[in-house]
């Protein structure tokens, strides 16, 4: 249960529909890791996929709202062409799609430091950090958060706060001028 709060403290609804459907989601991998389950049952060998959504928590005796992106990739991963044989996702798969979202946004390279949190396992489990403000989490989820919703595979997961790394400010646009003369080509042959 812990893990799947991502270690926050959820909003209660007044009116539930049910006592699965009491709390506001505080984190996005729980709805992604049984998304995953689902495609896994019916014979996938791998699941990649992501969401982005509102998450919802208490603090300092308010509710916040945050939109957050989610990522989780488990099991294989196709080859690059269609001769080259699947491969097992790893936790570098997503460590490279963050970086290379960072970058296809502008931003200034992201952080990665070591630090547990419940919704991953001990030791395996990264904190990202943007101009030293924390704005995510990266690793192998708990191996008894995946049980739950009878997952028996390394499940690796991300989640970035982007309404704390939208409030930071990206890289201006580099604009170069257009040449005063037009391009010359020459086909030489020998």
């Amino acid at each position: 249960e812990k893990a799947a709060a991502g270690g926050r403290e959820a909003v209660a609804i007044q009116n539930p529909i049910s006592n699965r459907a009491s709390v506001l989601r505080t984190t996005l991998l729980p709805g992604l890791l049984e998304n995953a389950a689902w495609n896994l049952n019916r014979g996938l060998e791998g699941v990649h996929i992501f969401e982005m959504g509102n998450v919802y928590c208490w603090e300092d005796e308010k509710h916040r709202e945050d939109l957050h992106l989610g990522l989780l990739s488990t099991g294989l991963l196709p080859g690059a062409s269609w001769a080259a044989a699947a491969e097992e996702t790893d936790f570098f798969v997503l460590k490279g799609a963050l970086e290379a979202l960072a970058e296809s946004l502008r931003f200034e390279p992201i952080a990665f430091e070591g630090q547990d949190h419940p919704s991953f396992e001990p030791g395996r489990a990264l904190a990202l950090f943007y101009k030293g403000q924390e704005v995510g989490r990266l690793g192998a989820l708990r191996g008894s958060f995946a049980a739950a919703v009878s997952v028996d595979r390394t499940v690796y997961a991300a989640e970035i706060d982007l309404t704390a790394l939208f409030e930071k400010t990206p890289r201006p646009f580099e604009v170069v001028p257009v040449p005063n003369l037009p391009g010359v080509s020459r086909d030489l042959s020998f």
